[in-house]
């Protein structure tokens, strides 16, 4: 709750209604002239109580709210007890600003926070993943300049939002305007220092689900308030949470008023929606619908088309982690579609590993693993992970299961040379080989590749083909070959990844410009502006040719640097 002056009659609508973007300014708890006000919607309850410190203060029913002012003492935590039906409920509040050691709500203020607004465009994004971790406090001090020298345009922070297990992930919540790490002011305060780095910031949300603990959203007012009535829909057997009933008004109020409150109070830059496939389905089990196609859920379906709109209005990313592909998450709601600005390719870390962790002379049988992505490029507007999820789950992380550093150098310039924005999670960069555990991120201890990374995130800047179109693959003898276009047909460059164990002196690349060619970058640094004079004759299936110098386990870009406009 904050003390803004808004109509209170006109917000309880709205979020009746489903339709709220702010209802965190008439729900939760504020401080104001020497007293504490509360408000929480529970409908269902017989009675409700504010309880803290051994002592209760029973509320008073106003419709579906519960409500009181009182000058009691609160700074040791509070509970809502809620009575139903002779059974009694122990409940954080959903819309406090803070929760303190105990795990019990706080009485906070977000008064006097200014959003930071930074709103940053690039060509390419590039994101770098962190789990937080530790105090916000200290993040800010260390996270944005480590972020900055690497050479990422954007962080991702996994869940902030109030979590029973900070060991955890954080993708069960129990709060979703509280914070893990700290304060509103702290959080406020990182969002400053990433932007004051040119950095912008992207939440992790997990709205399709929250945490079975007993203080949380399950069950609230002793009825499935948040949930469906239908186990068999509302429990997930997957993670052990509880599925959003999005077709429940006040749920679809909660899940929006957070995403605002993210984007209208602290100016952060995008969001992630976590599990979208779970919100999509019923009854999902990771993989698909335990419950058939025709177990769409329609509700959630429209709440994702509200939410993206509404980010959209504020100028925020929208990046959809969707294992589904029976709606698109990209195209326009108008078109059918869910309306977000990014979708995480997952099947493409997956095709390309088992590509790249396979020894190089078996990698002739998997050609269809590193051809198959560009055959869907185009079909939604991209984002490529090497995200938590693949570096977790004994899975191995990205060292690990590519063991060689030129191996892990060459995937890493594949999908620098590919089609979309690119997100690395912490850890990558400086070859952890171990899974990640909490309180282990070492960053800057050892550098791994980290060198080799920001020259990658360099080139996206410095090349606008890497912001363009991609053409077709083609692939010989282990190498792999394509175009990155950029604004102009004279405009372009040619990326070849030598994934095979052999090294070519003289390997033939077909082109359809007769020109110079200068490599301007490589895995292998040697070779970095050398000159590649172009020959008058064709090589699959175009009309000229230039002959490189291509190591084992390499990959180059190649751009024009001069071209010969009378033999076009």
């Amino acid at each position: 709750m904050t003390n803004d002056k808004i109509n209170i009659n006109n917000e309880k609508r709205e979020f009746l209604g489903g339709n709220s973007c702010c209802a965190y300014k008439i729900l939760g708890s504020a401080s104001c002239g020497g007293s504490t006000e509360f408000r929480v919607w529970a409908p269902n309850a017989d009675r409700c109580f504010v309880f803290s410190g051994g002592e209760k203060f029973e509320m008073q029913r106003d419709g579906g709210f519960f409500y009181i002012k009182t000058s009691a003492d609160f700074s040791r935590g509070y509970r809502y007890i809620i009575e139903k039906n002779g059974a009694v409920f122990e409940k954080n509040d959903p819309f406090a600003f803070s929760v303190n050691e105990e795990r019990l709500s706080e009485v906070a203020s977000i008064d006097g926070i200014k959003p930071d607004i930074l709103r940053k465009n690039c060509g390419v994004m590039r994101i770098f993943e962190v789990h937080p971790g530790e105090e916000f406090d200290s993040l800010s001090k260390t996270l944005p300049p480590y972020i900055k020298r690497l050479g990422f345009t954007h962080v991702e922070l996994m869940p902030v939002f109030s979590h029973p297990c900070r060991e955890s992930w954080g993708y069960q919540a129990t709060g979703y305007f509280s914070f893990e790490y700290g304060s509103p002011q702290s959080f406020a305060a990182l969002v400053r220092a990433f932007h004051k780095e040119e950095i912008g910031v992207i939440i992790d949300l997990p709205l399709g689900h929250f945490a079975n603990d007993f203080y949380g959203l399950g069950r609230f007012d002793g009825t499935p308030l948040f949930e469906s009535a239908d186990e068999t829909v509302s429990q997930n057997r997957l993670w052990g949470t509880v599925n959003t009933d999005f077709g429940k008004p006040a749920a679809r109020s909660l899940m929006l008023s957070s995403a605002c409150f993210l984007a209208d109070v602290f100016g952060i830059d995008g969001i992630r929606v976590d599990a979208a496939a779970n919100m999509i389905f019923n009854r999902f089990d990771g993989y698909v619908s335990f419950g058939g196609e025709g177990d769409i859920n329609i509700s959630a379906i429209e709440f994702l088309r509200v939410l993206t709109h509404e980010m959209r209005k504020r100028n925020v990313i929208t990046i959809a982690e969707d294992s589904s592909a029976v709606i698109s998450s990209t195209a326009p709601a108008v078109l059918g579609g869910l309306g977000f600005d990014r979708k995480q390719n997952l099947g493409w870390y997956h095709d390309t590993s088992v590509y790249f962790s396979a020894p190089p002379d078996v990698r002739g049988t998997l050609n269809s693993y590193i051809l198959k992505p560009f055959s869907y490029m185009n079909g939604e507007n991209y984002l490529l992970p090497v995200s938590h999820d693949e570096n977790s789950h004994g899975k191995g992380t990205l060292a690990s299961r590519l063991k060689d550093e030129k191996n892990q150098k060459l995937l890493l310039f594949y999908m620098y040379a590919s089609k979309g924005d690119k997100l690395l999670f912490d850890g990558c960069e400086r070859g952890a080989e171990a899974e990640w555990n909490p309180g282990a991120e070492g960053r800057g201890e050892t550098p791994g590749i980290s060198g080799f990374i920001s020259q990658l995130n360099r080139l996206c800047d410095e090349l606008v083909p890497l912001s363009g179109e991609c053409g077709e693959p083609e692939f010989s003898d282990g190498v792999l070959t394509f175009l990155r276009f950029g604004t102009d047909e004279d405009d372009f460059v040619i990326a070849a990844v030598n994934a095979s164990d052999t090294d070519f002196e003289d390997f033939r690349i077909g082109v359809d410009r007769f020109a110079d060619f200068r490599m301007v970058f490589s895995t292998d640094e040697s070779l970095e502006g050398l000159i590649y004079k172009p020959a008058a004759f064709s090589a699959g299936g175009h009309m000229f040719s230039v002959s490189v110098k291509l190591p084992a386990l390499s990959g180059v870009l190649l751009k024009p640097d001069f071209i010969w406009k009378n033999r076009i």
